[in-house]
């Protein structure tokens, strides 16, 4: 038994190579957008996180001359 490669490809349909091609697509936006929120929600809990914890504490000058 042989196990020679061959350097035939295969040929997907016009047809289904378009349709691949869009769901491609489709999940690559997906992803962004999924990232981008991700981000946005990261930003918007550190921000909602510093101004609950500054509630909570007093802050003297000392330690804001330090930030």
């Amino acid at each position: 038994m042989s196990l020679a490669h061959s350097h035939h490809r295969l040929e997907l349909p016009p047809t289904l190579e378009t349709q691949l091609h869009g769901f491609r697509r489709r999940v690559w936006t997906i992803k962004i957008l999924e990232a981008v929120a991700a981000a946005t929600f990261g930003v918007v809990l550190a921000y909602l996180t510093v101004f609950g914890l500054d509630r909570l504490w007093d802050h003297g000058k000392r330690t804001l001359s330090l930030l």
